[in-house]
């Protein structure tokens, strides 16, 4: 006779870890549509699965991290920033430690000051009669480049990157 387990009920929320073959996951619901995937499927795919979705999240990451120190293209700035928030959230949904990608909170950071002066020069950039703000944005706007060419090294990228990559 074969033992019954009891019917998971949706909402359940079990670890990856857990014995079962069928696992209901409840990712946070600002990655339910993202990452729908992972409700119903046994363990050992749902850790295959997930172990590929940070692969390639950090992959996108630092090639976004490669491409700012090009220009600083709004876009760019733009996607390192939202990358980097899908990649946090695997991660507190996977309950890392944030010293795992403490490095990568930093250049976030400096991305986030580059990118609200980027927003506010766009949003000023037709007002008449602030020039020595548009002057004194465009300032400080290179001293944060400089301090991205100082701080973001290509070296430090690829470790960036090996350590996301070595979480799972």
């Amino acid at each position: 006779m074969v033992a019954q387990l009891p019917k998971p009920q949706r909402g359940d929320i079990l670890s990856p870890w857990s014995q079962p073959l069928l696992v209901i996951i409840m990712p946070p619901v600002h990655l339910r549509l993202r990452f729908s995937r992972y409700r119903f499927c046994s363990v050992l795919i749902m850790r295959k699965t997930l172990h590929k979705d940070i692969i390639s999240q950090a992959t996108k990451l630092t090639g976004y991290i490669n491409d700012a120190a090009h220009g600083f293209n709004p876009d760019t700035i733009h996607e390192l920033r939202t990358g980097f928030k899908k990649l946090r959230a695997l991660f507190r949904w996977q309950q890392v430690s944030k010293q795992r990608y403490d490095r990568l909170k930093k250049i976030y950071a400096l991305a986030g000051e580059i990118r609200n002066i980027q927003v506010t020069q766009e949003i000023v950039k037709d007002e008449p009669g602030i020039p020595e703000f548009n002057n004194w944005l465009a300032g400080k706007l290179i001293l944060l480049q400089k301090d991205w060419n100082l701080s973001v090294k290509k070296s430090t990228v690829k470790k960036i990157e090996q350590q996301l990559k070595e979480v799972t």
